[in-house]
């Protein structure tokens, strides 16, 4: 249960904004926030109850509204210099699980990069709403093979899927295919997850990164013309105007 609670961790200088709408009913919220604090409250947890707006987002249906209670009440656990702000009850969760369940947020970044970078969605190539739609299916579904694949790998291996990459899970499987091996016998399955589970990553636990670039960017102009028009504005004029005409 916690390992399926993890997906909804959240991370912020502040504690949970009553004032957004809830993703879904009976979902689960994990963030910190730093504040000074008392003795007292660092030794003990303090509930607080937040109203929910009277705006609502379009995607939130009828009956999740009339399902949502009229005030959220919350956790706030002490824990270092931070301080967790949960819906999980004490009977249900202790500290200490909350923590270590705080530690593993850094496994929602991984996935993200994943799907984003890894993968190829972080730039959408098709241009219609429906197209769009398709195009993201089709990476989540390459992202859930991939993720298969490291599970198959990791059990056979006696890892954790965590602990094997991404990425070089994601390099084998195309040559794989490539050359023909995909369906050949249970015993090119087994060379296939060894060769997936050759590759481990390191621990991450508590690992925090700033969000920023270290590259400076290119202070070229946007090609806001097809290419092709640019090439004959650039005979023409010497230089690309970036027009439309």
């Amino acid at each position: 249960m916690l390992a399926v609670r993890a997906l909804s961790i959240r991370r912020s200088r502040r504690s949970c904004d009553p004032r957004s709408p809830p993703p879904c009913c009976g979902s689960t919220r994990i963030c910190s926030r730093t504040i000074p604090s008392t003795p007292a409250q660092s030794r003990h947890a303090r509930r607080v109850q937040s109203p929910w707006p009277r705006s609502w987002d379009s995607a939130t249906s009828s009956a999740e509204r009339l399902a949502a209670p009229a005030r959220l009440t919350v956790r706030e656990v002490k824990v270092g210099a931070c301080v967790l702000v949960t819906t999980l009850s004490r009977r249900s969760v202790c500290k200490r699980e909350l923590n270590a369940l705080y530690q593993r947020r850094w496994n929602i970044e991984l996935d993200f990069r994943n799907i984003k970078t890894t993968l190829g969605l972080d730039v959408l190539s098709c241009k219609t709403p429906q197209m769009v739609e398709k195009e993201v299916w089709a990476f989540l579904l390459a992202y859930n093979l991939i993720g298969l694949l490291m599970a198959q790998a990791a059990h056979q291996s006696a890892f954790h899927p965590r602990q094997l990459s991404f990425k070089h899970t994601a390099q084998i499987w195309p040559e794989w295919i490539a050359r023909g091996l995909a369906c050949e016998s249970r015993e090119h399955d087994q060379v296939l997850f060894r060769a997936i589970a050759q590759l481990g990553v390191g621990k991450r636990l508590g690992r925090i990164e700033p969000r920023a670039r270290k590259r400076r960017p290119k202070s070229y102009q946007w090609l806001k013309v097809p290419r092709q028009r640019a090439r004959q504005q650039i005979r023409l004029y010497g230089y690309l105007p970036n027009v439309s005409a």
